[in-house]
């Protein structure tokens, strides 16, 4: 009989059931056991943000702990000796970057006990300094830098979402040791629906808002969609700038008709309903992305998707006519417009269509964690 791979993770995004999919799938593979480490709560600002399940998944062991500090590159999970020592693990995977805090404790634990580390990583940004320098990101490459070569000989395997992040770690000093592996989006969950869509023309936002996601760069566009009959859906889930959220509310009443704007509050697995009704879903961020689950989502529920060239949003669209440059409202617009044409909307949907469904399912990110665990 062959022995169960002991895996436990530690992930402060696993606080939201959508992002234990990918260990729930993982855990049907009768060669892993999962153990898997939330926060009781975390902060978003100034609010606690509380697990949004009572009943853990199937197969998996979920463990509610504290964690220590608030910001993700400094907090982790307290006393986290004592579930290496109860379970004793092949692997602990950190759902943080190879510098973080949380990292390093689990790095000196290593030396006691004999696991072999592994991460889900998101550090995109550094390499930024040789583009548009200051002395701050001078400072915080160097140090990541030197942090990294000292502890390299302990990192088993770095799991990146995206090649920029891969190519970040691989200056690093970690060219052997990076695994390009697409985060994937639940197949079970968003899927297109049968149902025919509004006869209006459906425009979504969908994630947090703050200015640099940049919804006021979407709203500036409106102003010249020649587009009739469109409506605009914005997801109110999580208002992280009330001022900001103020301005862009104001901004839409100010220059359309309120009825224009449809607010949307929901989780994580009810808005894949919402999705569906999406004719096209934009991504207006204005800073560097670390990944677009939003597109992946949408785009496996029916709606096309336009994203800022920025990020990792390139690599998810990898289409050229869907993206623009961040802050050009007057691009996005264009962008918008062309979509006018009935044939050229079904051409480019399909297209991204076919393209996330082949590379972004969880099953395709399994395959690729499989192969190396």
């Amino acid at each position: 009989m062959k022995i169960k791979k002991k895996i436990i993770v530690l992930s402060h995004a696993c606080i939201k059931k959508i992002n234990l999919s990918f260990f729930e799938t993982l855990s049907k593979n009768k060669n892993y056991k999962i153990i898997n480490i939330i926060p009781k709560y975390i902060y978003s600002g100034e609010k606690k943000v509380y697990p949004d399940f009572k009943k853990a998944p199937k197969n998996i062991i979920i463990i509610k702990k504290k964690l220590i500090f608030k910001s993700i590159r400094f907090f982790f999970f307290e006393k986290i000796y004592k579930e290496i020592e109860k379970y004793k693990p092949d692997y602990i995977l950190v759902d943080n970057d190879v510098t973080s805090l949380q990292s390093l404790i689990i790095i000196f634990h290593s030396f006691f006990y004999r696991f072999k580390i592994c991460y889900f990583c998101y550090e995109n940004d550094v390499k930024n300094v040789f583009k548009i320098f200051s002395f701050k990101k001078l400072i915080k490459f160097m140090f990541i830098n030197v942090i990294c070569r000292l502890i390299a000989f302990k990192v088993f395997k770095i799991f990146c979402i995206t090649n920029q992040i891969k190519d970040n770690y691989n200056s690093f000093g970690f060219e052997r040791k990076t695994v390009l592996m697409p985060l994937g989006y639940n197949e079970s969950i968003f899927k297109k629906k049968s149902t025919t869509k509004s006869s209006f023309f459906n425009i979504g936002y969908f994630g947090r808002i703050n200015e640099k996601k940049g919804v006021h760069v979407l709203l500036k566009a409106l102003k010249n969609v020649k587009i009739k009959n469109w409506r605009f859906y914005l997801d109110i889930d999580i208002i992280e700038d009330k001022s900001y959220y103020n301005y862009i509310f104001n901004f839409f009443n100010k220059n359309f008709s309120p009825n224009k704007l449809i607010k949307v509050k929901s989780d994580h697995f009810s808005i894949a309903k919402i999705m569906s009704k999406m004719h096209l879903v934009v991504i207006p961020s204005i800073y560097n992305e670390q990944y677009g689950r939003v597109i992946q989502e949408s785009v496996a529920s029916g709606s096309l998707v336009i994203g800022s060239k920025i990020g990792g949003i390139p690599e998810i669209i990898k289409d050229n006519e869907l993206m623009f440059e961040p802050n050009n409202h007057n691009m996005l617009a264009k962008k918008i417009n062309k979509l006018n044409s009935k044939e050229y909307y079904n051409s480019k949907r399909n297209s991204i269509f076919e393209t996330i469904k082949r590379e972004r399912t969880i099953s395709a990110q399994i395959r690729v964690f499989t192969k190396q665990i």
